[in-house]
């Protein structure tokens, strides 16, 4: 497990390196959808939190709180695709020789925004099947079985993960300008062409979210958001919220950043020949493995 833990660190910190390649500014391209994602939820949502959970009707106030979540998980999934796409344009320039700067990268990103915000109501679509599960069944149910059960179902139909599918997409979008259906089904060749069909990502940063974020929400945020129900104080209640809002912005940013910049890296590998991207060479050509 530590050795798991250790890799995965080392993924983490190999993937931030590389937004300094293109440009210094390349900090932006995840410190923008970090602090707008903060301002959206604290001063857009947060305040809403006392009203909801002040409700009578436990079924609304459920309702209520599964809207609050899915418009916090659209709006960041939907900002970080956004900075994402425009990074790898500036990425893309600065690997082939003709690098643009940051505004250019931005515009080129404005020209595909009705498929990114396509591809993103896709994601956060899956993101709120599993809170509503996780809201009506229980926490196993919702973050361990049902993730399960659409990735077998996606491997059984389409030979591949929705995740590794969907993770592909924008690197496409970006480098071969297809609308959000076709880089989907393009994803679907290229990895399977390439590494074969019911695969897992040989790097991602989950080890690091689990030893970092989980504990944040299930030793800080829910214990307060308890404390906060039962005692009726909405101070613990704000509190709570605060926390997993936090950590919710925390993990689909770099997760995001991360998955997207190594499927790049695999695309470019796969349909480009090229391995240019991470200092360790080894990293594109093993993108993906056989799923356990």
């Amino acid at each position: 497990m530590q050795k798991i833990i250790l890799k995965s660190w080392r993924f983490f910190f190999e993937t931030l390196a590389i937004l300094n390649r293109p440009t210094a500014q390349g900090k932006f391209f995840w410190g923008l959808p970090l602090i707008i994602s903060l301002l959206i939820a604290f001063c857009g949502l947060l305040p809403f939190v006392p009203q909801i959970f002040s409700l009578t009707d436990k079924r609304l106030e459920k309702i209520q709180t599964i809207l609050m979540m899915y418009v916090l998980f659209f709006t960041v999934t939907l900002i970080s695709n956004f900075f994402n796409a425009a990074f790898l344009y500036l990425l893309r320039g600065f690997l082939e020789g003709q690098p643009i700067s940051g505004f250019q990268g931005v515009r080129k990103t404005f020209k595909i925004s009705a498929d990114i915000v396509i591809y993103s109501l896709v994601c956060s679509i899956i993101q709120l099947i599993y809170l509503i599960f996780n809201m009506t069944l229980n926490l196993v149910f919702g973050l361990i079985i049902a993730p399960m059960i659409i990735q077998k179902i996606s491997v059984k139909r389409k030979g591949l993960p929705l995740t590794l599918q969907l993770n592909m997409c924008l690197p496409i979008m970006v480098s071969e300008n297809l609308h959000y259906e076709k880089a989907r089904h393009r994803a679907i060749k290229i990895i399977t062409e390439t590494w074969g069909k019911n695969l897992s990502e040989t790097n991602n940063i989950t080890p690091v979210l689990v030893v970092t974020i989980v504990p944040l929400v299930f030793l800080i945020g829910i214990p307060l958001l308890i404390m906060g129900m039962m005692g009726k104080h909405s101070t613990l209640l704000i509190l709570g919220w605060a926390i997993i809002f936090l950590a919710v912005i925390l993990s689909q940013v770099f997760n995001a950043l991360c998955s997207q910049i190594y499927a790049f890296a695999a695309y470019r590998y796969s349909v480009e020949g090229k391995n240019d991207l991470y200092s360790d060479a080894s990293i594109a050509p093993n993108a993906y493995r056989q799923a356990i």
